[in-house]
């Protein structure tokens, strides 16, 4: 899975990281207090656990990132260093690439690449039933892709072959 390894006590008393998703969630719905019982909370949106994964989409929507952060166990950061945007895991303690690859899919449109492979597939972990089938089905759509892509790119590394091969003196 392409990840970036970030020690985030650290990056906390650093001005390289913006918290966005942190930020969203309070413009959307405010601080937590007794006035406000559905406000954020002091730790809601920040990230916990050591990676950061990278978004290819350059200018994510605060709708999207709000999105984010209220359907996985996700927030997005954005690197001021990188001009990037990442999303970042806010729980810890089991498998949460089905958290990561529905990230990906509302942030981008699509599962990164790199991660088809990485996800878990065998039932529902940290995500409703819904949201289990439609990971599925995006893996399915993307795996199907690089099939094909690599099935053609094999066809002409074999004509290639055969062509030098045939050629022999």
């Amino acid at each position: 899975m392409n990840s970036r390894y970030v020690d985030w006590q650290k990056e906390y008393q650093r001005d390289t990281w913006e918290y966005v998703g942190r930020d969203a969630l309070v413009k959307t719905h405010g601080e937590y207090s007794r006035g406000n019982p559905d406000g954020v909370e002091a730790d809601d949106g920040y990230p916990m656990m050591n990676f950061a994964y990278p978004l290819n989409n350059d200018d994510v929507s605060l709708e999207k990132i709000v999105e984010v952060c209220e359907k996985t166990n996700c927030t997005v950061i954005y690197n001021n260093e990188d001009d990037r945007y990442y999303l970042a895991l806010t729980g810890g303690g089991m498998d949460l690439t089905q958290d990561i690859a529905l990230a990906y899919m509302i942030a981008d449109g699509c599962i990164e690449w790199d991660m088809l492979r990485d996800v878990y597939i065998d039932a529902p972990l940290s995500v409703s039933k819904n949201e289990y089938k439609m990971i599925l089905t995006e893996l399915q759509r993307q795996l199907q892709i690089s099939i094909s892509n690599y099935q053609s790119q094999l066809k002409r590394v074999n004509q290639n072959l055969e062509s030098i091969l045939d050629k022999k003196d």
